[in-house]
């Protein structure tokens, strides 16, 4: 009897866990909602590189370019995942993006030219 009473409770007790943890039905997203996240996300990244690279012009003005190098490898790693994203979104919808891809390429080129990095 209490080893019913145990099973039965542990087994309630999963379902309840599992539906309320979101494990019941999945939903599947919109193929248009996965853009826009996806687009969301690249700007996000692009606000954090122009963060990165603002700051690392400030340090190697201020600091010398080894208290800089830090911030143009945040920069250029922020960057380098914006532009796979936008090129990616860029696939799907020709050419709307492709300004977008210009300005990253334009800036990466200058985290490049001003940290000095040759890769």
């Amino acid at each position: 009897m209490r080893l019913w009473l145990c099973v039965t409770l542990a087994v309630w007790l999963g379902m309840v866990v599992t539906v309320g943890c979101g494990g019941g039905e999945r939903r599947s997203r919109s193929k248009s909602s996965r853009w826009k996240r996806l687009q969301r996300e690249a700007q996000e990244y692009c606000k954090r590189g122009d963060e990165s690279l603002r700051k690392a012009l400030r340090r190697k003005e201020e600091n010398g370019q080894t208290a800089a190098d830090p911030y143009f490898r945040d920069a250029r790693e922020y960057f380098r995942r914006a532009l796979g994203i936008y090129e990616e979104l860029n696939r799907r919808f020709r050419g709307k993006f492709r300004p977008m891809i210009k300005e990253i390429q334009d800036r990466l080129y200058t985290i490049n030219k001003e940290s000095g990095f040759s890769g």
